[in-house]
């Protein structure tokens, strides 16, 4: 197909035949993931008639998938009919899926190595409400992706009777305005400044996993022989101090700076006439869309190190479903303040700049703070060091001045900033971290009060959005209501809808 050829949407058509290729990838990436365990029973105990008697059986089990999924390509049909978009699958079970236009929320594309190779996307396709991608085609070609998504919207923009002016052609630089482009250097500073104490703990969560499987699938238990090897290295104390914790923050350095590259490598970043437009990563390309009038809420951060670079963290929630809020916001993960400020002034003319009234928390929080993540685990840990016949117990107590210091910073920078049209949530302890809303697209407005703050006179005050929760706690009870009854008037008396 030339590019310029015009694309039928509207007869049943096959995916493209590369999708034969994706299914089978993805065929055996699943059944890897849920037969590794016996995989290694059968390598290590390949005498064992039992565990022939399991290979033949898992095989058979494997043919019989396989051969479904690649029928499954030659059953897959899609086109656009009746304002909706129809997809029949099904081998032994025939489904129809009818997703009318407006219901649709997002169409993003995806390319892995398969899909560059071939020259073709996997198209994503989001409706309101819906916990995951309400269908996916695996692969099509470029034109018949960026055909479809265009007809899509545009129709949408004329239920809507709004101009329904899209883009058709997936050259990205018509009609778009670059706003960020990553490049080696932003991505070192973006790997560096990450969060690696976060990556650490997924690595744990990973390797425990993998240690129960394989102790399932060996008929021992791991942990057994991993908690003998701890205990030596603690019998040494210093020595798990000064070896182990570096070698373990070391390693979870290295995989947060390439999981950055591979997430966001040469990342792209446009406004667009009705939104933003996102593309980014080295393996698997993710593209995003999203149109400004869905955005609800919008956060920027950043930590000591960020600061340092001079970069932040930007976030773009748009209205999704509490399940899935998290996969269909735009995360630019190293932007300038002046792109920042860009964004935020493209979403909402005039915030940036306008006087905002500065309110704060209670000092009361200070101390909640310091006992909850410092005196209480501090009285915890060397109470057990001491039963445990440890005589450097009393070195957790160097903590309690960090402890000290992060409950004052907590209290100085928690609170909120307020304008007749917007509020800015604020909050951080080793940075500063900051969600914005338009008040005339609040929804819910929740004061609540927990043990401590009945007794203290002080509430928490919950302020919902179609993109989620923002909340600010340790507030004088008599605000946090004032606060509530402006809010929904605000929001209750305007004539601006953005749905």
């Amino acid at each position: 197909m030339r590019r310029n050829d015009p694309v039928d949407l509207f007869t049943p058509q096959r995916q493209s035949i590369a999708a034969i290729l994706i299914i089978l990838v993805k065929f055996g990436r699943n059944m890897i993931r849920q037969f590794w365990p016996i995989l290694i029973v059968l390598f290590l105990n390949r005498k064992g008639s039992r565990e022939i008697a399991i290979g033949i059986a898992a095989g058979l089990f494997g043919l019989i998938s396989l051969f479904g999924s690649i029928i499954s390509y030659f059953k897959y049909y899609f086109y656009i009919r009746n304002g909706e978009l129809n997809v029949r699958r099904g081998v032994f079970r025939k489904v129809s899926l009818n997703v009318p236009f407006e219901r649709i929320q997002s169409i993003d594309f995806e390319q892995n190595l398969i899909h560059q190779l071939f020259g073709v996307v996997a198209v994503k396709i989001d409706t309101a409400g819906s916990k995951s991608s309400e269908l996916e085609i695996d692969a099509v070609s470029k034109d018949v992706a960026y055909a479809l998504r265009a007809y899509i919207l545009k129709e949408k923009a004329a239920i809507k009777g709004t101009s329904g002016e899209v883009e058709a052609e997936p050259d990205l630089s018509e009609e778009k305005e670059l706003v960020l482009s990553l490049g080696p250097a932003d991505l070192l500073k973006i790997g560096i400044s990450q969060n690696h104490f976060r990556t650490g703990i997924i690595i744990l969560g990973i390797f425990m996993g993998f240690a129960q499987d394989l102790g399932d699938a060996l008929g021992f238990d791991v942990f057994d022989k991993i908690g003998e090897e701890v205990g030596q290295m603690l019998q040494a104390g210093l020595l798990f101090i000064f070896i182990f914790i570096p070698v373990f923050i070391f390693i979870s350095f290295l995989v947060t700076l390439v999981r950055t590259v591979f997430k966001y490598f040469d990342l792209k970043f446009w406004k667009t006439r009705n939104g933003f437009k996102l593309v980014s990563g080295l393996f698997t390309r993710m593209e995003k869309s999203m149109q400004k009038e869905k955005v609800q809420i919008i956060g920027w951060s950043n930590n000591p190190i960020k600061r340092i670079f001079g970069i932040y963290r930007l976030r773009i929630y748009q209205a999704a479903s509490v399940d899935v809020v998290g996969n269909k916001s735009m995360i630019i993960p190293g932007a300038y303040l002046p792109q920042v400020k860009e964004t935020i002034s493209s979403v909402v003319p005039g915030s940036v700049g306008a006087d905002y009234e500065q309110h704060g928390i209670d000092p009361v929080s200070r101390f909640r703070f310091i006992w909850f993540f410092g005196l209480l685990p501090l009285l915890i840990l060397s109470g057990v060091a001491w039963y445990l016949g440890q005589n450097s117990w009393y070195l957790a107590w160097a903590y309690l001045p960090v402890s000290i210091w992060m409950g004052h910073q907590y209290y100085v920078k928690r609170g909120f900033q307020l304008h007749p049209e917007y509020f800015i949530s604020l909050g951080g302890i080793f940075g500063r971290t900051h969600k914005m809303i338009e008040i005339f697209k609040v929804q819910a407005v929740k004061v609540s009060q927990g043990w401590f703050e009945t007794r203290r006179d002080l509430a928490t005050i919950h302020i919902y959005t179609a993109a989620g929760e923002i909340s600010v706690p340790y507030l004088p009870l008599e605000k946090a209501r004032q606060l509530q009854n402006y809010l929904l008037y605000k929001a209750e008396s305007t004539n601006r809808h953005w749905i």
